[in-house]
């Protein structure tokens, strides 16, 4: 059974998400203080975590920062406010998705849903370039997909579950110029259109591979192309 932390200080909310997530075979533990939910993680393992931006004690983006370098578990940040910079700032410190309040809750299991099951794909299969091979090497830049490792300069690259299976499908498809909602359907496994997210990431993948970034190639107004 998958373990779901849901941390909100909003009751209601909570209880909702938990009751619809239980009725789905989740096992749902519920904390409303950032604290809380911090001591939470660190007792308990969960395979998905679910937070509010503006949680008390210790809002939601710290949470996100403190935990992602110790869990690869998909992290979903719900907010009041659709703000950009506060999704970018959730996406670079690994949250794997931003949901804006009110939701509904039948969408929101689904991405939850989503998630997890792209979590369990990733894991249960070796990824394979188009190829056949699983490395890549460019330069001071090593890609591994079965170790689940990204070195550049022999230094190792911390990206998220999310940030990592784009890369993968990317080098999967090299030279061929993907859309940002194949993208999108590829990672998240879904139809959902907030295909800005894709672009987040991609930013935050650029970024993390520092010259090599470039390796991503921008097609304005298609989507994306790895070079290799």
């Amino acid at each position: 059974m998958d373990k779901i932390l849901v941390a909100d200080d909003d009751k209601d909310v909570v209880d909702r998400i938990a009751e619809y997530l239980q009725e789905e075979g989740f096992g749902v533990s519920k904390v409303f203080d950032g604290m809380d939910a911090l001591k939470k993680i660190q007792r308990e393992a969960f395979d998905l975590v679910i937070l509010n931006v503006a949680l008390p004690t210790v809002d939601g983006v710290e949470i996100c920062r403190q935990i992602r370098s110790a869990t690869k578990g998909p992290i979903i940040l719900v907010s009041e406010k659709n703000k950009e910079i506060e999704k970018v700032l959730g996406f670079e410190l690994g949250a794997d998705d931003y949901v804006t309040k009110p939701f509904g809750v039948f969408e929101f299991v689904a991405r939850v849903k989503a998630h997890l099951r792209r979590e369990s794909r990733h894991y249960g299969a070796s990824g394979n370039g188009q190829d056949g091979s699983h490395l890549f090497q460019k330069g001071d830049l090593v890609i591994n997909i079965n170790a689940y490792e990204v070195l550049v300069e022999q230094k190792p690259v911390v990206m998220t579950t999310k940030e990592f299976q784009i890369l993968q499908y990317l080098m999967k498809n090299k030279k061929i110029v993907l859309t940002r909602e194949q993208i999108y359907s590829a990672v998240w496994g879904d139809h959902f259109s907030d295909f800005n997210t894709v672009t987040v990431h991609i930013k935050s993948i650029r970024k993390k591979l520092g010259n090599y970034g470039s390796l991503i190639k921008t097609i304005w107004g298609v989507g994306y192309q790895f070079l290799g």
